[in-house]
């Protein structure tokens, strides 16, 4: 099968979960970058399922990891959103709005 299929599911799969999804939504909006436990007090899931939930995301090249200290940090990778979101479109966004103007 076509590497980019396959990237595009693990990408799209580590979404693909109500709370990594607000994770990302924490993270987007959010100056800078944020600990597990910072993510933690701001969602209604303990700190070790977060982890889980950023290993999930970061492993996927949704966000990326910075460690200080003794804690990590993290941040969404907003470059490679930007990109997957393009290549996304460019793969499927012809067959999506056939015939009619993308509100891309």
């Amino acid at each position: 099968m076509d590497r980019h299929y396959d990237e595009f599911s693990r990408f799209f799969k580590a979404l693909g979960d109500p709370s990594r999804l607000q994770l990302v939504h924490i993270l987007l909006q959010s100056e800078g970058s944020l600990s597990v436990s910072a993510l933690g007090e701001q969602v209604s899931i303990g700190q070790s399922t977060v982890s889980q939930h950023l290993r999930i995301l970061k492993d996927a090249g949704v966000i990326r990891a910075e460690r200080r200290g003794a804690s990590i940090f993290y941040q969404v990778d907003r470059p490679r959103l930007r990109e997957m979101g393009h290549r996304f479109q460019a793969l499927f966004g012809s067959l999506l709005f056939e015939g009619e103007a993308t509100p891309f």
